[in-house]
């Protein structure tokens, strides 16, 4: 909401006035004037269509459409019933085996990039690794297991090993 002193509360008043002379209706004097006026904001305010104002469907209302109060049709559950188990509202947590899937679908781990075609951004991944395997898990579900690529020693090669003996005469 824009305050009295702000360019866009300016902005308002300035339509709500081109509104009025381009719809309300003319009068001769001004008590006819005062009567029109208020008929006129009635009908503003109650019956005519806003196009800021929209159902759920998204079709143009008038602003009395906010005011009605409408029954839910939501029942509550039964007892037995815990609404966080039904949808998955409780994530894990975001640690050292986890990752979040981002807007193209795919996680980091270990300077790889993994796609999740079926999982959506902001989903938790849990990385599960073996010897020879990594599992991705989501909601306890492994949905990829990759193996893990051969790794091989790497020696460590002091500057002596490469000293031939001398050649002794």
């Amino acid at each position: 909401m824009s305050g009295n002193c702000c360019p866009q509360y300016k902005g308002k008043i300035e339509r709500f006035f081109r509104t009025a002379r381009s719809e309300m209706p003319r009068a001769q004097t001004p008590k006819m004037a005062t009567g029109l006026h208020a008929v006129w904001i009635e009908k503003y305010n109650h019956d005519r269509i806003h196009s800021r104002v929209t159902d759920a469907a998204g079709h143009a209302q008038a602003p009395v459409f906010r005011l009605h109060w409408k029954p839910s049709a939501a029942r509550p559950l039964p007892p037995g019933i815990n609404v966080d188990d039904v949808l998955h509202v409780q994530r894990p947590l975001i640690g050292p085996r986890t990752r979040q899937v981002n807007a193209a679908r795919c996680i980091r781990y270990r300077k790889q990039s993994y796609h999740f075609p079926e999982l959506h951004k902001g989903d938790v991944i849990e990385v599960n690794e073996g010897k020879v395997q990594i599992d991705f898990a989501y909601l306890g579900n492994v949905v990829q297991s990759i193996r893990k690529p051969l790794t091989f020693p790497i020696l460590a090669i002091s500057e002596h090993s490469w000293a031939f003996p001398a050649d002794t005469p």
